[in-house]
């Protein structure tokens, strides 16, 4: 499932989707928030879903450290883990 990072220019077209979504005024993250985020994990690029989720997440909008910690608890517990861990190995997931 590895797969290149994508370019710094489609970030950034899908972090302004996730930051202009209307899911934020009831200050609930969208889901395209979190799909691309497991897209870059599923795909080798743990280290871009991180960085993805600081500069999507708007600041106004609290919430965005207890996300991350549910959101790593969830990995934690897909069957598949183990492979997309072994995956990103060169980043550490405790980054």
């Amino acid at each position: 499932m590895q797969k290149p990072a994508p370019t710094l220019a489609e970030m950034n077209k899908v972090m302004a989707e996730v930051k202009s979504n209307e899911s934020w005024r009831d200050n609930n993250p969208p889901p395209l928030l979190w799909s691309y985020m497991l897209d870059l994990i599923y795909t080798g690029n743990e280290g871009l879903a991180w960085k993805f989720l600081k500069g999507a997440w708007p600041t106004t909008v609290p919430g965005r450290k207890k996300f991350q910690l549910e959101f790593r608890k969830r990995l934690a517990q897909s069957p598949y883990w183990p492979q997309i861990k072994k995956l990103n190995e060169h980043y550490s997931v405790h980054q």
